[in-house]
């Protein structure tokens, strides 16, 4: 099931309520957010509106009931933490990645994610398809490689 529902991006013209907020709690939690609209607008171009970690299209679907019902929602997130929300620094990831990230770091999301794979490719392959395992194999070292560039 995809759960869609398109992202405004940010422009000069119309800063969307979602590009608005991330800029403000920049602001409010360091002392070194520089970020600007300017910035904000030039991020999202670069990742051209997916998230930079998992390259899942934004959508403001809301999941579930509880607080954080948006995990496909653009979040700030800081590649080297503790350096600050500056245009060099923060990078639009989905707000699922980034609570994972925060929590337990880059790492630990990958090898989740990888799990998930595997055992979702386990239960629906069927064992004589060589081509599909040979598509899935090609798929999980493609990943690996994005996330190597990442992880830094």
């Amino acid at each position: 099931m995809e759960l869609i529902e398109a992202i405004e991006p940010p422009s000069v013209e119309n800063m969307p309520r979602w590009a608005r907020i991330l800029l403000s709690r920049a602001r409010r939690r360091t002392s070194n957010a520089s970020l600007t609209d300017t910035d904000l607008m030039m991020i999202w171009e670069r990742c051209e509106g997916r998230c930079a970690v998992s390259g899942l299209e934004f959508s403001g679907a809301a999941v579930g009931a509880g607080r954080a019902r948006h995990p496909f929602m653009p979040s700030l997130d800081q590649i080297e933490p503790g350096k600050g929300y500056t245009a060099d620094n923060v990078r639009l990831v989905c707000g699922a990645a980034n609570f994972a990230m925060n929590a337990w770091g880059l790492d630990t999301l990958i090898r989740v994610a990888r799990g998930v794979i595997k055992k979702a490719a386990n239960e629906r392959a069927d064992p004589a398809d060589h081509e599909w395992y040979a598509r899935q194999d090609a798929r999980i070292e493609e990943a690996e490689q994005v996330a190597s560039t990442l992880a830094g």
